[in-house]
C-alpha cells in the first residue's frame, strides 16, 4: 500500500489518513496562538535555517514555492517569524497563555551533560498553540526577562528551527514524548483554568520519564491543515542510534544527515550491508550551500536529514540528536514530514557528502556515479 504523502506510518498502515485529515484539521481560531511567518501571517508550520557567522536566515512555509532568504535577521526583537511567533507569549498576560521552555543549556549558562539533548518551546492558549523545536543552546531568553532576539554569542554556527501549529490535545500528546526524552525545563507557566493537559503539566513540573523499557520511544502524529509529521523520540537509556535504529528502519529508506560533528567521537557514515549489519545507507553531509552561503559541517550546529533512497519519499527530518557516539546515551528525537519543495531545496543545497559505493563518487542525492 502506498503511503499518502505526509501520512504517518502507523496511520498509513491502517488506511486512516484521509479520514483523520477530515477530522483533525480545524481552522486556526481567530487570534489564537500559532506559528507566524515574516509577513505576520499564521502558518501551520515554518522551517528556518540560521546561516553561520551572523543572524541572517532562510525560511520556508507551506504557502511558498521554495525556501527564501529573509529580509529580517534573527537578532531582532520585533521583526521576522521568530519574533512574531515568540512575542505572542513574551508580550501576553500570564493568565492568558501557557508556555514550557526546555534546553540542555539554559540562558543562565546552566548546562546538563546527561539526560535529554533536546531544545524546544511550547507556547499555547486554552485551545491551540505552537511547538518550536530548534538547535540553539541558551535560547530563547527567560520569558520573564522579555524577548531580546537571538543573542550575539549564538551568531557563530548555523542552526535550524521548526515551528508547528497544533491543537492542545496534539500538543499534550507530544509532551509525553518530550517527557520520555528527559528534557530539561528551565521556565514554565500554565494557567490553572486551562484544560486537562496532564502531560504538559508534568513536563512543566520538571517530571522526566527515562524508563528505557516498554516506553523506549514514542510515536505520534501531529496533523494540522493536512500537513502530517512523524515524530521519533528515544529515552537516554535506550542506548541505540536514533536515526539508524529507528527512523531509517521505520521508513525503510536511506538518509543523509547534517548534524554537529565537532564533538568527541563523531559517527562515520554507515553503509547498507556493512559488517555492523546496517540495513540502510546513513551518510554525513560535509558541505552545504544555503542561499548564497557555502559552509562546512563544522560550521553548522543544526540537526536535520533527508531521505535519499530509491523509494522517492522526499522526507525531511529536523531534531535534537547529533551523529556522535555519546548521543546514544542522551534523550531526544526528530520530526519528519514529506514535502517535495523543501526536500528539493535541501537536496540541491548539498555540495559534498560521504558516499556508500565501491567505485566512483556520489551525486547530490547520495547515489554513485561513475
Amino acid at each position: 500500500m502506498l503511503r499518502q504523502p505526509g501520512c504517518p506510518l502507523l496511520l498509513a498502515a491502517a488506511g486512516a489518513c484521509l479520514a483523520l485529515a477530515l477530522l483533525s484539521a480545524p481552522a486556526l481560531a481567530d487570534n489564537g496562538v500559532g506559528c507566524i511567518n515574516d509577513d505576520g501571517m499564521y502558518r501551520d508550520f515554518i522551517v528556518a535555517w540560521k546561516l553561520p557567522d551572523g543572524a541572517e536566515y532562510v525560511y520556508f512555509d507551506p504557502y511558498m514555492q521554495a525556501p527564501q532568504k529573509s529580509q529580517y535577521t534573527l537578532d531582532s526583537s520585533t521583526e521576522g517569524f521568530l519574533a512574531n511567533t515568540l512575542n505572542q507569549v513574551y508580550s501576553a498576560d500570564k493568565d492568558k497563555v501557557g508556555y514550557v521552555q526546555y534546553n540542555d543549556e539554559w540562558p543562565d549558562d546552566h548546562k546538563h551533560g546527561t539526560g535529554g539533548h533536546a531544545k524546544g518551546f511550547f507556547g499555547f492558549d486554552e485551545n491551540q498553540g505552537f511547538w518550536l523545536q530548534h538547535s540553539v543552546p541558551r535560547f530563547p531568553e527567560f520569558v520573564s526577562k522579555g524577548y531580546p532576539g537571538l543573542p550575539e554569542e549564538e551568531f557563530t554556527y548555523g542552526q535550524h528551527f521548526l515551528c508547528i501549529t497544533m491543537g492542545l490535545n496534539d500538543m499534550n500528546s507530544l509532551a509525553n514524548q518530550i517527557l520520555t526524552a528527559y528534557a530539561w525545563v528551565y521556565e514554565q507557566n500554565i494557567p490553572e483554568d486551562f484544560p486537562a493537559i496532564q502531560n504538559l503539566r508534568l513536563l512543566a513540573s520538571g517530571e522526566r520519564d527515562d524508563n528505557g523499557g516498554s516506553n523506549t520511544f514514542s510515536f505520534t502524529s501531529i496533523p494540522f491543515w493536512n500537513t502530517y509529521f512523524d515524530t521519533f523520540y528515544k529515552a537516554p537509556s535506550w542506548g541505540k542510534y536514533l536515526y539508524e535504529d529507528f527512523v531509517e528502519v521505520q521508513y525503510q529508506d536511506d538518509f543523509t544527515w547534517e548534524t554537529w560533528m565537532n564533538g568527541i567521537n563523531p559517527d562515520p557514515s554507515f553503509c547498507a550491508g556493512d559488517s555492523d549489519g546496517h540495513l540502510y545507507n546513513s551518510t554525513n553531509i560535509r558541505v552545504l550551500k544555503i542561499g548564497d552561503t557555502k559552509f562546512k559541517e563544522t560550521q553548522d550546529h543544526s540537526k536535520w536529514g533527508i531521505s535519499t533512497g530509491p523509494r522517492n519519499q522526499r522526507l525531511v527530518c529536523l531534531g535534537d540528536i547529533n551523529r556522535q557516539e555519546s548521543q546514544n546515551k542522551r534523550g531526544g528525537g526528530t520530526t519528519c514530514l514529506a514535502n517535495s519543495a523543501l526536500w528539493q531545496y535541501l537536496s540541491s543545497a548539498i555540495q559534498d557528502q560521504d558516499c556508500c559505493c565501491d567505485r566512483g563518487s556520489c551525486n547530490a542525492y547520495g547515489w554513485c556515479v561513475n
